[in-house]
């Protein structure tokens, strides 16, 4: 998935000055700059990048290859204290670790064209930016336009949905659903929601992407914090207050999926399976989750919010996910931090560093430089880039980041399946969360 191979990229930029002592001083100028990334097909695709930069404004970009690893950037750092102008951050748990090594990037031009400064990572007023995301991610509810449209023109009853942009809230969501349900047999399909899957680490999307809703609400109101995802992070528990809400919308997606009983023992990829065979109008996902099935330039497909019953919230979108953060190194020489930037600077807002993310990588980039025609021509990086545009919305932010994010691992998933089967309460599922929030966070 896009999401696996954006998510190992790593980058790093190293200027060096040059030795003529009549081109000024060493801190004044920067002679190159020196890009690491983790991985063949990164490295090939930067080159690119790194040769139109040459072409068209006559600096050299070098590219090498770096370790991913937090404790290897900081060996780096330390040992490169003077050269390194730009290296990458995974997430938010790895930023607490590299901050110290973080240029105040706030004034900077690439934060400027950031279309929600709660997108970067920042201090916990949210005053400066240390970090920006080089790409994006939708994660909600994918739908089959096709079946979808098929259920709208059958005969229905008074109260049911005749369109989607009817699908605004968990309770209209709740009537699509139930409606298709209802006429699956009519529709050609063998349940609503391709199979849950419980399955090891596939069981990510399945329950961490839906517990992140409620645990967004929850934090996003914390007056200590500009932002969810901070106070998140900086939280020692969890009062699981939105827990109701999110046991209707799990129990929506179970009781209209497909063979319970095997829940535990399903993957991804037969989940998968099931949505690009049509035998279910939907499945639970990020907006990658297309790249690798069949006949994909052929599916008109549509992305839903995963929406919760919350009073007052009537403008949800969907959730967001941030990948591939790149910091300037604060303790770098001043030219170096310069050249570094005004690379950056190309590749979000010329024409061929946005070419070369939309196409090349298939990125979606969270930059307001990037027009409808600049988007990766791909149907759900569009139904992303749709609800980012949307200022009537509220798109959810991503804060369950690693480590945390293994709460939704081990007990927690044995709880969930458990609870899926029937074989558990919710109670006794919801302690197991907030018990495993306690351990894994502290």
């Amino acid at each position: 998935m896009k999401k696996q191979i954006l998510a190992c990229f790593l980058v790093i930029l190293t200027a060096f000055v040059p030795l003529l002592g009549g081109c000024g001083k060493e801190s004044d100028q920067a002679k190159a700059v020196y890009l690491a990334v983790s991985g063949d097909a990164q490295k090939t695709l930067f080159e690119k990048a790194a040769k139109k930069y040459k072409d068209e404004t006559g600096k050299t970009v070098k590219i090498k290859t770096f370790s991913e690893k937090t404790d290897g950037k900081i060996k780096v750092l330390d040992k490169n204290t003077k050269t390194v102008s730009i290296f990458a951050i995974e997430n938010n748990s790895e930023f607490e670790k590299l901050k110290d090594y973080c240029e105040d990037i706030t004034d900077s031009r690439i934060n400027s064209y950031l279309s929600d400064r709660k997108l970067s990572l920042r201090s916990d007023d949210g005053k400066k930016t240390y970090a920006v995301p080089l790409e994006i991610s939708g994660h909600g509810i994918v739908y089959n336009k096709d079946i979808i449209d098929k259920y709208f023109k059958l005969q229905k009853s008074e109260g049911e949905i005749t369109s989607i942009a009817q699908v605004r809230d968990f309770k209209s969501l709740k009537r699509l659903v139930e409606g298709l349900n209802a006429k699956k047999d009519e529709l050609g399909i063998n349940s609503v929601f391709a199979s849950p899957s419980l399955k090891g680490e596939d069981a990510f999307d399945w329950h961490s992407g839906i517990l992140n809703v409620p645990f967004y609400y929850e934090f996003s109101g914390n007056e200590d914090y500009d932002a969810a995802d901070r106070a998140f992070m900086n939280s020692k528990e969890i009062d699981f207050r939105y827990d109701k809400e999110y046991k209707d919308l799990l129990d929506l997606i179970t009781a209209n999926s497909t063979d319970k009983a095997s829940f535990a023992s399903k993957s991804n990829e037969d989940a998968l399976s099931e949505f690009s065979q049509n035998r279910a109008a939907m499945i639970i996902g990020d907006d990658g989750i297309l790249k690798d099935t069949k006949n994909k330039d052929g599916r008109r497909a549509g992305l839903l919010p995963l929406y919760l019953d919350i009073s007052g919230n009537k403008n949800q979108g969907i959730t967001i996910n941030r990948k591939s953060y790149l910091a300037v190194n604060k303790k770098a020489d001043k030219a170096d931090k310069a050249a570094a930037l005004e690379f950056l600077d190309w590749l979000v807002s010329s024409k061929q560093g946005k070419k070369i993310l939309s196409e090349d990588m298939g990125t979606l980039t969270p930059f307001n430089t990037f027009e409808e025609g600049d988007l990766p021509d791909d149907p759900l990086k569009k139904e992303t880039g749709r609800y980012m545009n949307d200022s009537s919305l509220e798109n959810v932010l991503w804060v369950i980041t690693e480590p945390i994010r293994d709460i939704t691992k081990g007990k927690t998933a044995t709880a969930l399946s458990e609870y899926m089967r029937g074989e558990k309460t919710f109670d006794q599922t919801k302690e197991t969360v907030k018990d495993g929030f306690k351990m894994e966070n502290r």
